[in-house]
């Protein structure tokens, strides 16, 4: 093993079942011994399960995804269902990263998730020991003031953290992989268990011959690169654990959090991205309607440019077709030419037009993601393009009434189509009920 990679000791630290076990919590019950499911709308047959608690995994098989129906066909009377409250879990993962910041700095915590987060450990042993010793601490003093139980992985690196939790540590509750022990460890797995590796990928490198992690470790680093870009080198060198991922950030400048687009008040420097995606409650067939939806994710993620005076480069449409459809869906993205923007027409149009070009026009849509990046603070248009200045205006006014009157009261006329998702959407956090 070369002795120059870095070596850190990072641990990624997972909230079991976090929306089902904080609402079993808040029920005075057990959250390893009672059967409860989080839901995004208790009124609708066909909402999607948002969390499952792990006796419901056990028993049922019923896991995040699936639906409130396949819940309900159980004959089990001691099934709790519950109405998903997203602020009151945001609240609780905000309290538990105050936990972390008495473990280490805030520069050595990046939260990837509203359940899951990496810390780094280095220099903290005079402090709370081995990571193995830090790890048992946190664990502890999480379940002491919350109730909640974590599991964490311990890596070289955030990688190896987050790979050794997913396969070992969430039955484990504490596991570690270090280079010494990647090839041991992970090699014999499928490709489709390596940590980012989804379905599509999975199928491109079986295609390869490349059925396991090992076979990909021993792959040719040039002929990944030649088929995947700069993703088939990164592939190739996580299969053997190296990730050169920083595990510190600037005070000034953290990663992106779980909670950056729910405060204001948090900085822009961190932020790559700005997203918003939606699981349909029943088919959309028709391109107008598809569309339609599209046109909402839009005007929310243009509305969170324009809170942080931010504009986005690259605009990125994902559609996910029912399983009921012999087809994949696709993911595609589409780079300005001219100025960046947070003018919903703008990001709409490029939306639109990645979607004529990808989508087939018979495929039953059951997901819809847009999100942006490439982002900069943003420039006034002060008198180049009257039109655009305008519309500047108008939008600017639109917020400005929806802040004093309520999130909502001022929409576009297309919103109260009823294909649209705005009206569902207004007392929502990232989709899902306050």
């Amino acid at each position: 093993m070369n002795n120059n990679l870095p070596r850190h000791d990072v641990i990624c630290i997972d909230m079991k079942s976090f929306y089902a076990s904080c609402e079993a919590v808040w029920r005075g019950l057990d959250p390893l011994t009672t059967k409860l499911v989080v839901v995004g709308d208790v009124n609708r047959n066909g909402s999607v399960v948002l969390a499952a608690s792990p006796l419901m995994k056990t028993l049922y098989g019923i896991k995040t995804g699936s639906r409130l129906f396949e819940v309900r066909n159980i004959c089990d009377t001691s099934i709790i269902i519950a109405q998903a409250r997203m602020a009151h879990y945001l609240t609780t993962s905000k309290y538990i990263t105050t936990i972390f910041e008495r473990f280490v700095p805030l520069e050595a915590i990046h939260t990837y998730s509203v359940d899951e987060s990496w810390l780094t450990l280095d220099g903290t042993d005079k402090l709370w020991g081995t990571p193995w010793e830090a790890s048992r601490r946190i664990q502890k003093t999480i379940y002491d003031e919350t109730g909640l139980i974590a599991t964490i992985g311990i890596g070289d690196n955030k990688f190896l953290a987050k790979f050794v939790l997913d396969v070992y540590g969430k039955e484990q509750g504490i596991a570690e992989a270090r280079y010494e022990t990647v090839e041991t460890l992970f090699h014999h797995l499928p490709i489709q268990d390596m940590w980012g590796v989804g379905p599509n990928l999975t199928r491109r490198l079986q295609n390869m011959n490349i059925l396991t992690i090992g076979d990909l470790a021993h792959a040719q680093v040039k002929n990944m690169k030649n088929e995947f870009g700069i993703i088939g080198e990164q592939l190739w060198f996580q299969a053997w654990g190296i990730d050169k991922q920083p595990v510190f950030y600037s005070k000034h400048a953290p990663p992106p959090t779980a909670f950056g687009f729910f405060n204001d008040d948090l900085p822009n420097e961190g932020i790559k991205s700005v997203g918003r995606g939606v699981t349909l409650l029943r088919d959309y067939k028709e391109p107008t309607d598809i569309l339609q939806v599209i046109n909402d994710l839009t005007h929310e993620v243009c509305e969170i440019l324009r809170r942080r005076h931010i504009e986005a480069k690259t605009i990125h449409l994902s559609i996910t077709y029912s399983r009921h459809t012999a087809l994949d869906g696709f993911s595609r993205q589409v780079s300005l030419t001219h100025a960046r923007t947070n003018d919903p027409k703008d990001v709409y149009d490029q939306c639109m037009t990645l979607f004529y070009q990808f989508h087939h026009p018979r495929a039953i849509v059951r997901k819809v993601r847009v999100s942006v990046s490439g982002l900069a603070p943003e420039q006034l248009t002060l008198g180049i393009d009257r039109r655009k200045a305008q519309r500047q205006k108008l939008l600017q006014i639109m917020d400005k009434l929806n802040d004093k009157l309520g999130k909502g009261s001022i929409r576009t006329g297309s919103s109260y189509l009823s294909s649209s998702i705005a009206p569902t959407r207004v007392h929502k956090i990232g989709g899902h009920t306050k």
